[in-house]
């Protein structure tokens, strides 16, 4: 089974172009107004989270990133 915070390589996103920021990015202002009714009517709230991106993977957590890019550097 694989790690729900990895991504397949073959799926990697294209960071050769600056990646939009979520958080800092509003959506159209008709959208965000339905989704914020949404999530207040259902009491869901939102946050932002990061990704760290390296050697084919994504992570959530910075550490375990660390870790893959240390042991990719010792296999090079």
């Amino acid at each position: 089974m694989r790690s729900k915070n990895k991504s397949s390589p073959r799926h990697t996103p294209d960071l050769s172009r600056p990646m939009a920021d979520p958080a800092t990015t509003p959506a159209p202002p008709q959208i965000e107004a339905t989704l914020e009714e949404t999530l207040i009517k259902h009491g869901i709230k939102r946050v932002s989270v990061d990704h760290f991106y390296t050697g084919g993977f994504h992570y959530t957590n910075l550490d375990d990133a660390i870790a893959q890019a240390e042991r990719a550097g010792a296999n090079s």
